[in-house]
């Protein structure tokens, strides 16, 4: 890839010039293709989707589906729920699959886990009385195997997993834990929204029931995600909201339902932002993934490299760049990272500071928050430099 002639494709960064844009984590910035894919369909082909038999609905509905089939081709997937993001992917996918569970089986998460993936399971449980287990992680940030085939002795009914962590970047192995889980009759759930925008994700590959993923994690727009998986295991998902659209017929007694995936997606859809999403992924594939993923490892392991020898500063998580998905989380003794997050911002160097909604593993980490840099394919060395140089000029400014 040609970086600076990508970053021209990115009105964001043109309009900001000398902003360093480290939080990719928690949201990526916009390429033009995108912007331009949404506008020309509020301008010129804008209609609602599957309610007309007029032309332009039609044609609306025809490109809302084909967006559909080019999320499935690019995660291969059987199948393509859109929903607002991956959090509510991960709630349709806990209050369907709990459906058939009983008080006192188990599902199985991990202490790595975003809030998301975490908190729907962790109250369902309190409401039906499930047992929640988790997974610890290893001292290193890896998830801790052992320990994960002991719990997969209990026989837990659901394992959901991420696949990589938020907040330490770290890969797991998750075609093996899918495969592990399998084979004692678990329903395998997969939280992906930190994977897809870095990792060539083959969902037939991974062997997983369920997926999950934010566009606005992989360039798209906020607003729209998708719950992917199996036929098989869709149409075992009672609906989770209802209404329009979602309906096959409506007496004043009772209702039938739709076919998936429509039955999944009750009310007007963000077709726009689904449309954008496509977008994206058409952009992730003209520079290909194996090309992303080759340059986020060279900026991460620079930046392993820089910030070890920045006495004072601890970094959290896998050493390898190879085990990473592009973030790395830091603290700077003596100082808070809300000051050290403020200090860089007085640079035009934005990262992210806080708990990361992952308050349990900040807990078996032993720390309350972090800083976190987190890279994409539009960063660049000199950043990473940046970054580490004014670090070590704020470990001298707070006297650290």
């Amino acid at each position: 890839m040609d970086i600076n002639q990508l970053r021209t494709d990115f009105p964001f960064l043109e309009h900001h010039q000398g902003l360093i844009y480290l939080d990719n984590a928690a949201s990526t910035q916009k390429p033009r293709v995108v912007l331009d894919a949404m506008r020309e369909f509020y301008e010129r082909s804008y209609a609602n989707v599957h309610r007309g038999a007029y032309r332009l609905s039609v044609d609306a509905s025809t490109r809302y589906e084909d967006a559909r089939k080019q999320v499935k081709t690019f995660f291969n997937a059987e199948e393509a729920v859109f929903v607002r993001n991956a959090t509510e992917a991960l709630n349709l996918a806990a209050y369907g699959l709990t459906q058939s569970l009983s008080p006192g089986d188990s599902i199985l998460i991990s202490e790595m886990e975003h809030h998301a993936n975490l908190v729907p399971w962790q109250q369902l449980s309190k409401r039906y009385g499930f047992k929640l287990l988790y997974t610890s992680i290893t001292p290193d940030g890896y998830l801790d195997l052992g320990h994960y085939s002991e719990l997969l002795r209990e026989k837990p009914k659901i394992v959901a997993l991420s696949h990589c962590s938020n907040v330490l970047g770290t890969i797991n192995p998750v075609a093996e834990l899918c495969r592990a889980a399998k084979e004692i009759g678990a329903v395998t759930v997969i939280d992906g929204a930190q994977a897809a925008p870095h990792l060539s994700v083959d969902l037939n590959a991974i062997g997983c029931d369920l997926y999950a993923v934010s566009s606005h994690k992989m360039l798209g727009p906020t607003g729209v995600g998708a719950l992917l998986g199996t036929q098989k295991t869709f149409l075992s998902l009672p609906p989770f909201n209802f209404g329009g659209d979602m309906i096959e017929t409506v007496t004043k007694t009772d209702s039938t339902f739709n076919t998936v995936p429509h039955r999944f997606e009750a009310g007007t859809p963000d077709a726009a932002g689904v449309i954008g999403f496509a977008a994206a992924l058409g952009y992730l594939q003209s520079q290909t993934m194996a090309e992303v993923r080759s340059h986020e490892v060279a900026l991460t392991s620079l930046a392993l490299q820089l910030l070890s020898e920045i006495p004072s500063l601890s970094v959290y998580g896998p050493k390898k760049a190879e085990d990473k998905s592009g973030a790395i989380a830091f603290n700077l003794t003596g100082v808070h990272p809300h000051d050290l997050s403020g200090y860089l911002d007085s640079f035009k160097i934005c990262v992210r500071s806080g708990n990361h909604c992952a308050q349990p593993l900040m807990t078996a980490l032993g720390i309350p928050y972090s800083c976190r840099a987190s890279f994409y394919l539009y960063n660049t060395e000199s950043e990473v430099r940046l970054l580490a140089e004014k670090i070590l000029e704020a470990k001298r400014f707070f006297g650290a």
